[in-house]
């Protein structure tokens, strides 16, 4: 077993197993590009290179549910590893469906549609496995269990342990029993919520806060949620019916996640209660009658209502009388992004609703009391913690050792780490691991977040960049200097270049020059300026 990506922070989750000739990866997921090591970056994927010579060998890829750090980088991924056929529940085959038409890849692809309540094992190559049913915030999530003849593994994939769910089956422990009596080497814990000592909240709670809460609004509603968390779109399109509103759905995921819901017939409403997001259907509503759920919640660069708080949509503004409610946990990373977001949003007087102040969503992770059930239940003799930073998953390893398990039976891995179990069921523990580097999609391309472009560009967004033509001793600079700055400092470095000049040897070449030059005027810059830009020398 090698995880692939998943382990050095939330995002990018994919892990490859193999047995003789045979491999089988889980998941094929993108983490989010946040600036700062990756800018103009689209977004992040698993280092999946070293799997290119072994092709052929590629059984299957198992998905475990449709979220993007689970499948959003498939696009880029399947086709580099030779469309190796995808199994996956129903809303997730048509979540991944839809992208890959989008892309092009649709009829490359042979897509498998598993049946997670069939409570059957099947094969794919050598590998035994069967899907089962989770508790998350997305239709039809799974876990997955994988057997080869020197291994026993449990993958939870992202769940909690919900006894309500709005739209999907309460969860079965008894299920999970049935399938952790094989005898689990390795059960693969995720973390994402380890900080949170409690019971995630139940669904319950949150359709009766949303009722009481749209109940009380004077005017117009606008939600932010995730696009994918259908049981929450449920419950707003049950509470308008309910109340005499209608919804208005805004922000093209949401639109397509809604449209593939009700085609599959998970999203159920009554004729009439959606409407189109324009500006006519808007007038012929009366503000008190309206719900507008949207994208955006994280704030993101364009989400649907960022774009309102900027000003910057067609057809939404804010009104002072306006409720705004954020249905949504804040993902880490994304703190500043809602918290300018929100300011914006309060200089337009409408009331925000966050769930600092009321239970107005409900996670998708269970928390450290969720995941003792989980380990209780299914006793593996070796527990990797995977999904979450090196931080969440020390949390859970210590929560495993205090119910007793040896802390070398605790694996703490890195991406690229090798763990193989042998013959009897016992591990063999590499310390040798595959070299992985973060790779981003910028474009239509994809590099490495290790190569000199990208120091450069982080270089430049902090620093600026300088560029001189030598021969003429011609200066031109941008985000280097202040505009009164400008013409002494290019002055300055002028002359410094025509002394260099003046003292070159007649035999040194001008390309050689250049590079020394330009390492020289950095010198000379960080001096005067104590500024250390890109320097061009032409």
């Amino acid at each position: 077993m090698i995880p692939i990506g998943g382990l050095r922070t939330v995002g990018a989750n994919m892990t490859m197993f193999e047995h003789g000739e045979d491999i089988l990866i889980v998941d094929g997921g993108l983490e989010f590009a946040r600036g700062g090591n990756s800018p103009g970056f689209n977004y992040l994927l698993p280092d999946i290179r070293f799997l290119q010579p072994h092709l052929k060998r590629i059984k299957a890829m198992f998905i475990t549910h449709g979220h993007l750090d689970h499948i959003g980088a498939l696009k880029n991924l399947v086709p580099a590893l030779g469309f190796p056929p995808l199994y996956g529940a129903p809303f997730t085959i048509a979540m991944i469906k839809k992208s890959f038409e989008e892309a092009g890849l649709k009829n490359k692809v042979q897509f498998f549609t598993v049946n997670p309540d069939a409570g059957k094992m099947a094969n794919v190559g050598v590998f035994k496995y069967e899907f089962f049913r989770v508790n998350h915030t997305i239709p039809d999530s799974c876990g997955v269990y994988i057997e080869t003849p020197s291994a026993r593994i449990m993958h939870m994939g992202d769940y909690k342990l919900e006894f309500f769910p709005r739209i999907d089956k309460p969860v079965d422990l008894a299920n999970y029993s049935r399938i952790a009596s094989r005898g689990i080497d390795i059960l693969l814990q995720e973390t994402t919520n380890s900080y949170k000592q409690d019971w995630t909240t139940s669904e319950t709670k949150v359709t009766g806060e949303l009722k009481q809460l749209i109940q009380d609004a004077p005017e117009r509603v606008i939600i932010g949620n995730f696009s994918t968390l259908i049981s929450r779109i449920q419950d707003v399109v049950t509470i308008a019916e309910q109340l005499g509103r209608h919804v208005l759905v805004n922000g093209r995921s949401m639109v397509d996640c809604v449209a593939i819901a009700r085609e599959m017939g998970i999203l159920k409403c009554k004729e009439g209660t959606l409407k189109p997001l324009d500006s006519k259907t808007m007038e012929s509503i009366p503000e008190n009658k309206q719900i507008i759920i949207t994208t955006g919640a994280q704030g993101e660069e364009f989400g649907g209502l960022n774009n309102i708080s900027r000003g910057d949509h067609q057809t939404i503004s804010i009104k002072p009388r306006d409720t705004i409610i954020l249905s949504s946990s804040i993902i880490p990373g994304n703190e500043l992004a809602i918290i300018d977001m929100m300011n914006r949003l309060n200089r337009f007087g409408a009331k925000i609703i966050t769930i600092k102040e009321n239970e107005v969503h409900s996670g998708g992770h269970g928390g450290i009391a969720e995941q003792r059930v989980i380990m209780n239940l299914v006793r593996p003799k070796y527990i990797i913690p995977v999904h979450g930073d090196i931080t969440q998953r020390l949390t859970l390893k210590r929560e495993a050792v205090k119910m007793g398990w040896d802390p070398k039976n605790v694996l703490m891995l890195e991406d690229g780490s090798i763990v193989e179990l042998d013959e009897r069921h016992e591990l063999i523990f590499s310390r040798k691991k595959i070299q992985l580097e973060a790779l981003g999609v910028d474009g239509m391309s994809i590099g490495s977040l290790e190569t000199k472009a990208v120091k450069d560009r982080i270089q430049l967004g902090e620093e600026g960049v300088l560029v001189v033509n030598v021969k003429e001793a011609l200066v031109e600079s941008r985000g280097l200097f202040f505009p009164d700055e400008i013409s002494a400092s290019h002055g300055a470095i002028a002359d410094y270049v025509k002394k260099a000049v003046a003292n070159k040897k007649p035999e040194e070449h001008h390309k050689n020059f250049c590079e020394f030059l330009a390492k020289d005027l950095g010198k000379m810059v960080l001096k005067v300026w104590e500024r250390e830009p890109v320097v061009v020398c032409l």
